[in-house]
Order: C-alpha cells, then structure tokens, then sequence
C-alpha cells in the first residue's frame, strides 16, 4: 500500500501489486552421453528475450536452451520494459558410459571391430563391468559374457545405474 499527500493537505492512498514471473527452474544433473535435455523457462517467448550462459560466457540467444554438453548453465531474462533477472546456475555432467563401454573376448584384449576367435571363447564387457546393471544379448541371453559357438553378428545392450545405454556389436568368425 503506497499512502501520498499534496501540498494541500489531500491524502490519497492505493495498493501496488507488483508481480515476479514465474521461472521454471531445473535443477543439477548428470545426463547419458549423445543425449540432450531442453531448459524452458515456461515464459511467453514473445513478452521477453533470453540471454543463455554457459561458463559465465554469454552462450545463446534462443528461448528453449538444448543442453547437451556438459557445463555450468544461467539465463539472463529481460521483458519489454528491460528489467532483468538471473536465473540460478545448475550444473549439468555427461555419464560417458555409452561412449566408453567396449567388448572383450578371452585374454587381457579389447575387441572393438570384426574378428576370428576361436569356438568355446567367451565374449563380455572390457570396461564399465562395475556399473553396468543389466545385460541384453541379440541371443537372447542376459549373462555378462556368452559363449561363442558359430560364426555370427553378436550385439550387446547393456545399461547402468542411471539408465543409460550402450550398444557394442561384432562379427565373430568361429575358426
């Protein structure tokens, strides 16, 4: 309530609604590598202009931020009167499980493209073993390792504990 007096002595008294938009925030996180999480404001992308940083460093002008790296995000948001407000900085990380997840067949080597192993040799994960919680093989099999037997195309999906994905394939020839 704002109470005013003239000079003549007349008191005049009203109430100032002053309204703060409402600004959706996200908070912290950890996303799979290759994948992208939008920040929307929720604010109508016409009454106001967005000013995205990454790293304190002024880093896109649009109204969806895509995010898909891994940094330290703000926005600066102005309306049409210029007045302007920050919003908090959240921290995204990259999970690169999808990115560093690779084969390994019998014996202290990775395998990573086509190969000649020999029948009865095992096939399984060479690194990530410890954060991968689940196995899907293209037989079917849900083991950490499986068996070679016959010459074929074999494919690994495998997931960890914040669901992201890693596909591994190889054409093993059975010698």
């Amino acid at each position: 309530t704002v109470t005013v007096t003239n000079s003549f002595g007349v008191t005049s008294t009203d109430d100032i609604n002053v309204y703060f938009p409402e600004v959706y925030q996200i908070q912290d996180t950890t996303i799979c590598s290759g994948d992208t999480i939008y920040w929307n404001t929720s604010l109508d992308q016409d009454g106001y202009t967005f000013q995205w940083m990454k790293e304190g460093t002024q880093y896109a002008n649009v109204g969806i931020l895509e995010i898909s790296e891994e940094g330290r995000y703000s926005c600066i948001i102005t309306d049409s009167l210029g007045c302007s407000m920050e919003t908090n900085t959240i921290h995204v990380g990259i999970d690169e499980y999808p990115r560093t997840t690779s084969f390994m067949a019998d014996g202290p080597w990775s395998v990573q493209t086509d190969t000649s192993l020999c029948s009865g040799n095992t096939l399984g994960l060479a690194s990530n073993i410890n954060e991968t919680t689940s196995y899907i093989w293209n037989t079917g099999a849900t083991s950490s390792r499986i068996t070679l037997i016959e010459t074929g195309d074999y494919t690994l999906t495998t997931t960890n504990s914040r669901g992201c994905r890693a596909v591994n394939s190889i054409h093993a020839n059975i010698l």
